[in-house]
């Protein structure tokens, strides 16, 4: 088993780790937790991830606390699937997105979820319409806002993060003169 991914759920001792190892010819994903630093670990159910190592089609892993969290995947076409843990990953369920919505980050503060989404109408065409999208920690109400500057000059998707309570959204204009937001 090889450790390939490292999620804190959110400021408690809790410490996700996803491991790897080549079943055959695929591979096989374990997902495990440790609060006591790395003294005991248990398994949890990875979230379904298929494809090949490092991480499969797997972006994004991210838990607020020890039972809420969400992973990110790659679905066929590029197109993001978006899979949910209410219960410490003991168990996963897919959220229902729009099949033209791309999901590109995620991150929690201790109440909340924040992605940042926008619209892909087809694989030939460029991505638009950023926006950033909100649920509270425990639950699937996801809401979108608009962000606070445009993406329309060849902005790429906006990164977002958080800290604490904090949260933070930075891009950078992809074309002379590189513009930070």
């Amino acid at each position: 088993m090889n450790p390939v991914l490292l999620a804190q759920a959110g400021s408690s001792g809790v410490v996700f780790v996803l491991l790897s190892t080549t079943c055959g010819h695929h591979t096989c994903f374990r997902l495990e937790r440790t609060s006591d630093g790395g003294q005991v670990f248990s398994l949890d159910k990875a979230p379904p991830i298929a494809g090949a190592l490092p991480t499969g089609n797997l972006y994004g892993l991210d838990f607020a606390n020890p039972n809420d969290g969400y992973a990110l995947t790659s679905g066929t076409g590029a197109r993001t699937a978006l899979f949910a843990t209410f219960d410490g990953g003991r168990s996963w369920h897919r959220e229902e997105i729009r099949p033209d919505q791309r999901i590109e980050w995620i991150t929690s503060t201790p109440t909340a979820f924040y992605a940042v989404s926008g619209t892909c109408p087809d694989l030939k065409t460029s991505c638009g319409g950023w926006g950033l999208d909100r649920t509270p920690s425990s639950a699937s109400a996801w809401a979108g806002r608009s962000l606070p500057f445009s993406t329309a000059l060849g902005l790429e998707p906006p990164q977002v993060a958080a800290y604490g309570s904090d949260v933070w959204i930075t891009g950078q204009q992809q074309s002379a003169p590189y513009h930070a937001l």
